[in-house]
């Protein structure tokens, strides 16, 4: 699974984020968003997941402009992990919030 129609998909396999590396949206906010792995010490891979793979996902999000980073807890009739969102894409949410913040209190 490389992405979305506008937005970057990531899989959260052993603990380390993974998102396609090539042939892909190359988007502001998932350059945000890798940063902001780095920057956590969030293990991120720069390759796809596959859709063999998806069972073993625990965690899954998508990341767009419009939208930051939304998890996804279920693709097709999978469920993502136990089917809710986990720490690794709760602790990238709540680093892009707070990035968001201060970009827009800078802006301003």
């Amino acid at each position: 699974m490389l992405e979305g129609t506008g937005s970057n998909f990531y899989g959260v396999l052993d603990g380390a984020l993974h998102t396609a590396g090539t042939g892909v949206l190359a988007g502001i906010t998932r350059r945000i968003i890798l940063d902001l792995a780095a920057e956590q010490h969030i293990p991120a891979s720069l390759t796809p997941i596959h859709m063999e793979e998806i069972p073993l996902l625990t965690e899954a999000a998508l990341s767009s402009s419009s939208r930051g980073l939304l998890p996804i807890v279920k693709i097709g009739e999978q469920v993502v992990g136990n089917g809710r969102s986990g720490s690794v894409c709760q602790k990238l949410l709540e680093a892009y919030n707070d990035f968001v913040a201060r970009e827009v209190k800078t802006a301003v």
